[in-house]
């Protein structure tokens, strides 16, 4: 995935020279989760670099702060000695990603407005801040997670592109990386782990675009 990156960024270099150039803000919201958890919503803020190399055929680079977020709920029960009853709660663990994202994507027409593009994506982690509750009440516990490393995922999706500078996409990105995973909700265990993780996004992005 690493040499796949560096053959598109020297693909961009190259073709400097003569690609047509657009530029611009973005930013939107998006909605994302671990595999088997709870979608949780967040946003993004950033702008693109795009290099029309053919008829709307190129490569676009973003740089994207993002928020991403994921709840975990887990349930369990207990009998009260007292009462002899049975209770369920539940435990539920807020977990909020940032990151400095860096998709580097092919993109090519579908039809005269729309274009689809897919490549991957270099992703920073920056910090992660988890909050713990339960139905049960009493506090709320909250920590920073650490020892988490981004890896290099996928970025895949599609444009709107009408004769006006707006431009609405929507695309689907994974931000893997590696841990703050390992922690029971229901104990007071919060250590982490080196298990990797991918933290599947969907993200839906207003630009507005530039000439260079």
């Amino acid at each position: 995935m690493k040499k796949n990156i560096l053959t598109l960024l020297s693909l961009f270099m190259i073709t400097a020279s003569y690609a047509q150039f657009t530029y611009g803000p973005k930013l939107g919201a998006n909605g994302a989760r671990l595999s088997g958890d709870k979608m949780m919503p967040g946003f993004q803020a950033g702008g693109f670099v795009n290099a029309e190399l053919e008829d709307r055929i190129g490569i676009q680079i973003d740089f994207l702060w993002t928020l991403k977020g994921n709840r975990h709920v887990e349930t369990a029960s207990f009998t009260n000695t007292l009462t002899a009853l049975t209770q369920t709660y539940t435990a539920t663990d807020k977990t909020y990603y940032r990151f400095v994202d860096l998709p580097i994507c092919v993109y090519f027409p579908i039809s005269k407005h729309i274009r689809g593009f897919a490549g991957p994506q270099v992703s920073a982690f920056r910090k992660a801040h988890r909050v713990s509750s339960s139905s049960l009440g009493g506090n709320t516990v909250e920590k920073d997670l650490t020892g988490i490393t981004g890896k290099v995922s996928l970025c895949a999706g599609f444009d709107l592109a009408l004769d006006s500078p707006i431009i609405i996409g929507v695309r689907f990105t994974t931000n893997t990386f590696t841990g703050g995973t390992g922690v029971d909700p229901l104990a007071t265990n919060t250590s982490t782990s080196s298990e990797k993780q991918k933290l599947n996004c969907i993200m839906l992005n207003v630009a507005y675009r530039l000439d260079w």
